[in-house]
This record gives C-alpha cells, structure tokens and sequence, in this order.
C-alpha cells in the first residue's frame, strides 16, 4: 500500500476524531488490535494542532515503519465495515458457559481507549471496596 501525503493523514486524523467524538463504539467494528493501531497512527483522542500533528506523523513513520500501512489496512477495513450495505457488525469475542444445565453464549466487546479513564479507574476501584466490605461484614 502506498504511503500517504500528510493531507490525507490530516482528513483520516479528522475523520476518526469525528467518528470517536460522535460515537466511539464504531471502533468496535475493527479487532482491538486494529483499533490500538489506529490511536497509535491516527490520534484521534489527542487534541493537536496542524504542525503537532505533522511532527507526530513524520516521527511515527521514522520510529515505527510498518505502523503507516497496517494503519491504512486498519483504516479501510473500518471503513469498509462502516459502507456495508447492511448493518455493520462490531468485531465480537465469543464464550460459551453452561449455568444451570443451559447453554449461554456471551458476547463481548472492545472499544481501545489509548489512555487510562481514571473517572472508570475510580469508579471500578470503589465497587471493588465496597464488595469487600460486604464481605467483611458477613463474615464478622
């Protein structure tokens, strides 16, 4: 795959950063490698400028070769996933379980968020207390 110009580097940048602000589980569509890839290149979270922007891009593809074309065959399958006539459907991790004799599949998944939610990080870390908590106390 040919290596792009920075003006189509910049529109994929806007478009994924459109795609992520509007409604980010389309991310989901793409594997959870496809998506790290993709905040890797791309930076559609990261708020920069034109020239922060292009000094990234030059970077990235000094430190990192092939991250420019698995980038591009991540960003066209997305899209690929995104123009399907029919509803497009999230890359899905699949378990099955058995719980009282009845067979359940569960369905799970991924939208990569490049960096730490620390509000989610929180949130996780209090239910984590006070479910130990409770256990104290019923053991008490």
């Amino acid at each position: 795959m040919p290596r792009i110009s920075f003006h189509q580097f910049y529109d994929r940048h806007r478009s994924l950063k459109r795609l992520w602000l509007e409604c980010n589980d389309t991310f989901s569509y793409v594997t959870f490698a496809q998506q790290r890839v993709l905040h890797d290149y791309y930076q559609p979270t990261r708020f920069l400028t034109p020239e922060e922007l292009h000094e990234h891009w030059t970077e990235i593809s000094k430190t990192q070769p092939s991250l420019p074309n698995r980038a591009g065959k991540s960003y066209h399958q997305l899209r690929r996933q995104l123009q399907a006539p029919s509803r497009p459907r999230p890359h899905v991790s699949k378990t099955t379980t058995q719980k009282s004799g009845k067979r359940r599949t569960i369905h799970r998944r991924a939208v990569a968020r490049p960096e730490v939610d620390e509000e989610k990080l929180v949130q996780a870390l209090m239910m984590l207390y006070y479910e130990e908590q409770k256990v104290e106390r019923k053991a008490a």
